[in-house]
């Protein structure tokens, strides 16, 4: 079942590449395609001319592009120059930005012409950073520009050839959390971190392979797309379609996800890879018609927990099976996944992948969980970070202890083995004795007709300390609150009933697709219900 032979430099695969299936196309997107021969001399050029201006072997190289075959380039060339690439989310302000290039003692950032006056303003404050600009066909490098030019840079020969000896172990790749509970933090990786999803997971479970056409909507900053849109697919030598991510609006969105829902037909993707958002998009765009996608043959959705319903309108109208999945960015690619054939358990995320220890244990006992009892999940194995949070040596102490990466993530194991993600600790809402779980109340929100979106948050209460209050996005039909009431009676315990409901237009999303929990303390919301009189504590009306 492992693949241990597929655990190696990513820079000998890339070779291999060039030379078994050299004319195939490696990566394309709407605008140009680079087979594996010219993706291996490419990189191999930008490589050496970013070790000819001075970027060291370690040296921190930022990603601030927009999804293009060139981002992907990019990221392969820092790793042919022995540096450690570190990709970051596009659209960030001047603050978010400089703190980023702070953090990480970046060395170079490449960027476009969209982004190329925002990293000049800051680039003050960071003297001896370089600059590449990333030109194509619709944004070229103005003629009196004194930057170096990307494509520039990829066809013509270095003074000095690619480094391309990183070791399996050496630290290769700085991915930033998403910072929807705080600050973003960075996140070290070797190879070896990376390769073991691929090994493990991708492959021999997922059947990623060769002749597929791999495809991951999601901004390269994300883990995701990096492990599966670029990694996995260099590994196996397969193709992979770079999509755009990016969008302003939910009506914007739609409209692009209509588009990306024909790009799928037309450029035959079989490998699909995103967060819950990516595929309630489609499914948006889809507008209740079956989607013809005679190739699609994997959908891998990350990110999630409880997506019983999503997935069942997704498998209705594309016909195919949708895997859940628990990764976390600290463990490098999938922790639990659904399998592609046999049981799977509603709810549940999967069982652990091969060579990954995984527990769940009680945070009042520190001792393992029984089975079904909640507790924190706590992570051990190759994919697990190996030079641990950049610049926080405290922090990469706490969260990793005696090999044992504690998630903060809840979780409940059943007696098979399958492992269901129920919450974050940080989100848990703590009435009086009881601590509650606002997932499992978001899980029956979710299920009452007219509600489109809910999230739970606690609420400060004087005499209880917290209480449970509902965030809802109405759907076509509007919200009922007496219905949205009775079906929390009839579900829930009534500590665990909200004692408000607000409405709002939509529900804040991060980066990705991610639910901005705290997000929603700051956007206006119209009370619509407050929990009767009747329903409160002291009398269970189940």
């Amino acid at each position: 079942m492992l693949r241990t032979e597929l655990i190696q430099p990513l820079t000998e695969r890339l070779r291999e590449n060039a030379v078994q299936c050299g004319e195939k196309t490696a990566f394309a997107d709407a605008r140009r395609r680079v087979t594996w021969a010219e993706l291996d001399q490419r990189t191999a050029r930008v490589a050496g001319h970013l070790g000819g201006r001075g970027v060291e072997p370690a040296d921190r190289v930022l990603i601030y592009l927009n999804d293009c075959v060139e981002a992907v380039e990019t990221y392969l060339a820092v790793l042919r120059a022995d540096a450690i690439s570190a990709p970051v989310h596009t659209g960030l302000e001047d603050r978010e930005l400089g703190c980023l290039l702070a953090d990480s003692k970046a060395k170079a950032v490449f960027t476009d012409a969209a982004h190329l006056a925002q990293v000049c303003r800051l680039r003050t404050g960071f003297p001896d950073l370089v600059v590449v600009l990333v030109d194509n066909d619709e944004e070229p490098a103005p003629q009196d520009c004194e930057l170096p030019v990307f494509s520039t840079l990829a066809t013509t020969e270095p003074d000095s050839p690619a480094r391309d000896d990183l070791d399996l172990d050496d630290l290769a790749f700085l991915t930033y959390t998403a910072g929807t509970t705080g600050t973003p933090r960075g996140v070290l990786f070797s190879q070896r971190n990376v390769m073991w999803a691929i090994a493990a997971c991708y492959v021999p479970i997922l059947g990623l392979r060769a002749d597929d056409t791999v495809c991951c909507p999601l901004p390269l900053a994300e883990g995701l797309a990096q492990q599966v849109g670029v990694i996995g697919v260099v590994t196996v030598g397969a193709t992979g379609w770079v999509a755009s991510a990016s969008a302003d609006d939910l009506g914007d969105l739609i409209t692009q996800r209509s588009g990306f829902v024909h790009d799928l037909v037309e450029q035959g993707v079989t490998f699909l890879a995103g967060m819950p958002a990516t595929f309630q998009d489609l499914l948006w765009a889809a507008d209740g018609q079956h989607v013809a996608a005679p190739d699609l043959r994997t959908c891998l959705v990350a990110g999630s927990s409880g997506v019983t319903a999503l997935r069942e309108a997704f498998e209705d109208a594309f016909g195919v099976r949708l895997l859940d999945s628990y990764m976390t960015t600290e463990t490098t690619g999938p922790v639990t996944v659904s399998w592609p054939t046999g049981e799977r358990m509603d709810a549940a995320c999967g069982l652990p992948i091969p060579g990954i220890s995984v527990r769940v244990i009680d945070p009042r006992t520190g001792t393992d969980a029984g089975i079904g009892q909640e507790g924190e999940i706590w992570v051990s194995g190759p994919n697990v970070t190996a030079g641990g949070y950049h610049n926080q040596p405290g922090a990469s102490a706490v969260a990793i202890t005696h090999g044992w990466y504690h998630t903060r993530d809840l979780a409940r194991r059943d007696a098979l083995g399958y492992v269901t993600i129920t919450g974050r600790m940080s989100e848990v809402i703590t009435r009086g004795a009881e601590v509650i779980n606002p997932r499992e109340i978001e899980h029956v929100l979710r299920g009452v007709h007219g509600v489109a979106a809910a999230v739970v948050l606690g609420e400060l209460d004087q005499a209880m300390g917290e209480v449970p209050v509902a965030y809802l996005q109405a759907g076509a039909d509007g919200l009922d609150a007496t219905e949205i009431f009775a079906a929390c009676r009839r579900q829930l315990p009534v500590t665990k009933v909200p004692v408000a409901l607000y409405r709002v237009d939509q529900i804040p999303r991060a980066r990705a697709g991610r639910v901005a929990r705290q997000a929603l303390r700051e956007i206006e919301a119209d009370l619509i219900a407050v929990l009767p009189m009747e329903s409160s504590p002291g009398t269970d009306t189940r």
